[in-house]
């Protein structure tokens, strides 16, 4: 089994890794004292190794947790319950004393060089544990201090040691119209611009899509707050990743997701949706409907219209006891449907994986059970409408230089802050260029294991 190590940074980072935990520790069969079941686990993990770590007849997760101040880190070490506080070695949760005030040039100048050298020693400690260790899988947020910032710092080291693994992150993007960070959209451009070179594929979500995906699906009446949003992202990232884990799935590595979604070294930037999103109450789910729901974007965790560009490569990614024979009915079936929406924009060629093992929720949370689940990875020409959205914010800013003095005082230079949106810009092109590239282009009708 060849093991991946998780690497949650900052606040939002660190929440939706402890969300994810939650799920992996249930899906693996590991307790919240790192006792491992296996009976608990329908057969589908025969070795939790990929993920965790066994120390003293215990396992624990291959996971470093980060941020520049004290607070969710200690809410970790401090866990109400004891499961949070039991399950993770304390020597990889990693905090500061002073936070990187939503601010990129503090949490990659002020704050981030205090904690940089004990988080690459942990990482280090973490990979020296690996027999066969194959990358890096990253969860943060682009929009505040310590995510955007001390991550590009983090990142460019992690780069210059580990160069032939693989990086992959689920990342947290501004959303359209919620934001309470005014200085959101020069963290996010310099974010962007930074990891560039750093990162092999970002799959790419934002809060304001996943809390209409809930609003939309869930009760009415049911409570839509932090928690739930980080728990549906979780479950996103874990169907995304359970080929990766799971022994009764296809073969996969952790490569696979940049050679099938990323057509060249700068436009690594897919689209996440998954589906079904329920409330409580078992739900025996219908591939069909599932399938068709993430191909008419319904279910998708970014606010964009893939309509507007075109798609590049396409992953749908089945979990749960439906047969193989059903979701290439389901896919063909579909692509059938003249009038669906997805013909303007989706190819009729897709990479498909499937693994049996079911999804799994932690009680008394707002979802219900469910029988089979779907993640679909979309690399997409109309992510280029996210990155304009975030430069003509930034142009908003910039063009009066409102707050440009909190990032000088940090030793950043106008031209740095230049360079940065030029860079994004020239993304935006790269992705346009692809688009017209592809117009006259025809895709192959196989339909193709991932």
């Amino acid at each position: 089994m060849r093991e991946i190590v998780n690497v949650n940074i900052g606040q939002a980072g660190v929440k939706i890794g402890e969300a994810l935990w939650k799920l992996l520790c249930l899906e693996h069969g590991v307790s919240c004292d790192g006792t491992w079941s296996q009976e608990t686990t329908c057969g589908a993990y025969d070795n939790p190794e990929c993920v965790f770590y066994g120390a003293n007849g215990k396992f624990f997760p291959r996971a470093v947790f980060v941020d520049s101040e004290p607070d969710a880190i200690d809410a970790l070490r401090k866990s109400p319950n004891g499961a949070s506080r039991r399950i993770f070695n304390p020597s990889f949760l990693i905090s500061g004393s002073e936070s990187a005030a939503n601010n990129f040039a503090w949490g990659r100048y002020r704050t981030g060089p205090d904690i940089l050298e004990s988080t690459l020693h942990e990482i280090r400690r973490m990979v020296e544990r690996c027999d066969s260790f194959q990358g890096f899988i990253f969860s943060r947020s682009i929009s505040g201090g310590t995510g955007s910032g001390f991550a590009a710092l983090l990142l460019e080291h992690l780069y210059s040691e580990y160069q032939q693994k693989s990086r992959l992150e689920f990342a947290l993007f501004p959303s359209p119209n919620i934001s309470s960070i005014p200085v959101e959209p020069y963290n996010a451009v310099l974010s962007t611009q930074s990891t560039l070179p750093t990162i092999d594929c970002t799959f790419v979500l934002d809060n304001e899509a996943v809390y209409n995906l809930l609003r939309a699906n869930l009760r009415r009446g049911a409570e839509v707050d932090d928690e739930s949003v980080n728990l549906l992202i979780a479950q996103a990232i874990s169907s995304t990743t359970l080929a990766l884990r799971a022994s009764c799935g296809q073969n996969m590595d952790i490569g696979d997701f940049s050679t099938n979604l990323v057509p060249s070294r700068k436009l690594h930037f897919p689209g996440l949706s998954f589906a079904p999103v329920v409330g409580p109450g078992k739900v025996l789910t219908c591939v069909k409907t599932m399938t068709r729901e993430l191909l008419e974007s319904k279910a998708d965790l970014v606010s964009w219209d893939p309509r507007d560009g075109r798609c590049i490569a396409c992953c749908l990614l089945y979990r749960g006891p439906s047969q193989p024979v059903d979701v290439q009915q389901s896919i063909t079936k579909i692509k059938g449907l003249k009038q669906t929406t997805t013909a303007s924009w989706c190819p009729p060629a897709f990479k498909v994986g499937h693994v049996p093992a079911p999804p799994i929720y932690p009680e008394q949370s707002v979802f219900g059970e469910i029988s089979d689940a779907l993640s679909m990875l979309s690399a997409n020409t109309a992510v280029k409408g996210i990155f304009k959205r975030m430069t003509r914010k930034f142009d908003l800013l910039f063009s009066k230089r409102a707050f440009v003095h909190s990032y000088l005082c940090e030793g950043m230079s106008i031209n740095d802050i230049r360079d940065a949106f030029e860079d994004v810009e020239d993304l935006i092109f790269e992705y346009q260029k692809q688009e017209e590239d592809m117009s006259d282009e025809s895709f192959s009708s196989n339909t193709d294991g991932i």
